[in-house]
C-alpha cells in the first residue's frame, strides 16, 4: 500500500525506499551503480522493476527492516561488498519474486557478490520464481557462524526457482529451517 512512484535514477531510487512510509516504487530504465552501490530500503515497500528495467552494479541492503516485496527486478553486476539483495539484523517478512540475478563467472570466486544473503536473524521469507544464472555463489543462508543468534529463526521458503551456469550455494544452508520445492538446477559445476 502507499503512494507510488516511478524511478529511474539511483539517486531516486535511494530517496524513494528510505523511510518505513509504505510506498510501491516502480524501477524504470537502465539504473548503473559502480559495482558496489548499496540500496537501503526501509520496511513496508514494494519495489517493482517495469519492464526491461535493470539495476546493475547495485544491490539492496536491508538491515532491521521488515514487510518488503522485491518484483520483476533485473539485478546484475554486484561486487563482494553488497548482494544483490542481502537481508540482516532481524529483517522478516521479505518475498523476492521472478527476479532475475546475475553476474559472470570470469572474474572468480572474491569478485562478485551472492545474489542472496539471508543471516543474522533474518526470518520468514519467500524466495519464489527467480533464475539465478552466471554467478560462482549464489544464496547464502545463515553465515555459518552465527548458530546461536540464528536459532528459530532464518525460516525460509524457496519455490519455482532456476539455477544455471553457476558454480554453488544453490542455496547453501546453515542453521536455518528451509522448504525448498519445484526448483531446478541445469550445467552447475559445483553442488546445489
Amino acid at each position: 500500500g502507499g503512494s507510488t512512484v516511478t524511478v529511474s535514477t539511483l539517486a531516486d531510487l535511494r530517496s524513494a525506499v528510505s523511510s518505513d512510509t509504505p510506498r510501491i516504487v516502480y524501477v524504470d530504465g537502465h539504473i548503473i551503480g559502480n559495482g558496489d552501490d548499496g540500496i537501503y530500503p526501509g520496511s513496508n515497500k514494494t519495489i517493482i522493476g517495469l519492464e526491461g528495467s535493470h539495476l546493475e552494479g547495485c544491490g539492496f541492503m536491508v538491515f532491521g527492516k521488515s514487510n518488503l516485496i522485491f518484483r520483476n527486478l533485473k539485478l546484475s553486476k554486484y561486487k563482494t561488498s553488497i548482494a544483490g539483495i542481502r537481508l540482516k539484523e532481524n529483517t522478516h517478512h521479505v518475498w523476492i519474486d521472478h527476479c532475475d540475478f546475475s553476474c559472470d563467472r570470469d572474474n572468480g570466486w572474491e569478485y562478485w557478490g551472492k545474489d542472496i544473503v539471508i543471516s543474522d536473524g533474518s526470518d520468514c521469507v519467500n524466495i519464489s520464481w527467480n533464475k539465478f544464472h552466471d554467478n560462482p555463489l549464489s544464496v547464502l543462508i545463515g553465515d555459518g557462524t552465527a548458530g546461536e543468534f540464528d536459532h528459530e529463526r532464518l525460516r525460509v521458503t524457496l519455490n519455482h526457482n532456476m539455477w544455471y551456469n553457476v558454480n554453488e550455494r544453490e542455496p547453501s544452508y546453515s542453521f536455518n529451517v528451509c522448504h525448498a520445492f519445484n526448483n531446478y538446477h541445469l550445467d552447475n559445476g559445483g553442488y546445489c
